[in-house]
């Protein structure tokens, strides 16, 4: 914590779900959270606060589609919340791709794409005393992009740790 911040005091709770399948070609995951952060300063005589209590969602769908074609949407959302001498916007973003495999799952190609509304950016406003300061992010991050895969072999089975019947420790203890 910077030596200027007295005190900091984080308080959250959060739920998370996954291997969701609302239907038969539909797998989701889930996670929404709720924190409370507080941050105590003392400015020349001045003593100053920030807190905000903020909510965050991430929803991630992929979507089987068949024949070797896959979809997945994912987003998430931050609600406004206070970083130090700081208050941050609210912001989020949200990204999709679609998949084909080839050459019975040698291979696939892929397009994809995040921050697909430039929604992903961070405004701060920050009040010290009589004096109010603002940032407005105007950078691009949305990225277009295309990959290749190619599986060269299939990797190795590891093998079992513990045969039936064996002791667990008898490797390591000499008896």
């Amino acid at each position: 914590m910077p030596k200027n911040l007295a005190t900091y005091k984080s308080y959250g709770v959060r739920l998370s779900a996954g291997n969701l399948s609302p239907v038969k070609y539909v797998q989701s995951t889930a996670s929404i959270g709720l924190t409370h952060n507080q941050y105590e300063w003392n400015l020349i005589q001045d003593a100053n606060k920030t807190a905000q209590t903020t909510l965050m969602l991430h929803i991630g769908n992929r979507f089987l589609l068949g024949k070797g074609w896959l979809a997945e949407l994912t987003g998430y959302y931050n609600g406004r919340m206070a970083m130090g001498q700081m208050k941050i916007a609210s912001f989020g973003q949200i990204t999709a791709g679609i998949q084909k495999k080839l050459w019975n799952d040698r291979a696939s190609i892929s397009l994809y794409s995040n921050d697909l509304f430039h929604t992903n950016r961070v405004n701060m406003t920050t009040r010290i005393g009589n004096s109010t300061a603002r940032t407005f992010e105007k950078e691009d991050h949305c990225i277009l992009g295309i990959s290749f895969t190619w599986k060269f072999s299939k990797g190795f089975e590891s093998k079992e740790f513990k045969r039936k019947g064996e002791a667990f420790d008898t490797k390591r203890i000499n008896l």
